[in-house]
């Protein structure tokens, strides 16, 4: 791995970016403070958690709206969120 891949999706079609990218084994950082409503900010965070497990990698918050996503051969450190009541980003 030799780079990570930046993604600041405005519309659902901007999410297949996500799953190209963690399928060529591509860490992504997702950015979803610039999607205009919480229900498509969901709708791209539910694909892209779907690709994620579809391809056994990880995924991790680092704000409320970001998040970094890992192909299954890039190894996450650090503790889960143990705040995830009431967020509807939380799996």
């Amino acid at each position: 791995m030799n780079r990570i891949s930046t993604l600041c999706p405005k519309t659902y079609e901007d999410a297949p970016a996500v799953g190209k990218a963690i399928r060529e084994g591509i860490p992504v950082v997702l950015n979803l403070s610039e999607v205009a409503d919480e229900k498509t900010a969901y709708r791209i965070f539910d694909f892209s958690s779907g690709v994620i497990f579809a391809l056994q990698g990880s995924i991790a918050r680092v704000t409320p709206k970001v998040f970094i996503l890992s192909p299954a051969q890039v190894s996450l450190d650090g503790t889960p969120n143990k705040n995830a009541n009431n967020d509807p980003f939380a799996n």
